[in-house]
């Protein structure tokens, strides 16, 4: 595992959340539009079920294409990984 490589992808990641200003206070605190409800349902019910299902099917690796999130469940998938108790 090169760590230097990916302490430099986390920082783009975290750069690119910031620049679409998307934050635990922009999710959460500022939450006018029910939009914490909807990220956290998109991660939750569609993400994570898409997730385990990948990664216990049988197919190689170099066949799959990448899972990408998008921008406000990355966050969350971010949170989790951090606090993964605070999920359960």
């Amino acid at each position: 595992i090169d760590l230097v490589a990916n302490a430099k992808m986390h920082r783009t990641f975290l750069q690119s959340l910031h620049q679409h200003k998307i934050s635990w206070d922009n999710l959460v605190l500022q939450n006018e539009d029910n939009s914490f409800a909807l990220s956290m349902h998109r991660y939750t019910q569609l993400w994570l079920p898409m997730i385990y299902s990948a990664n216990t099917q049988k197919i190689s690796c170099k066949k799959q294409t990448p899972l990408v999130p998008p921008s406000d469940v990355a966050w969350l998938w971010h949170c989790h990984r951090l606090a993964p108790y605070d999920y359960m």
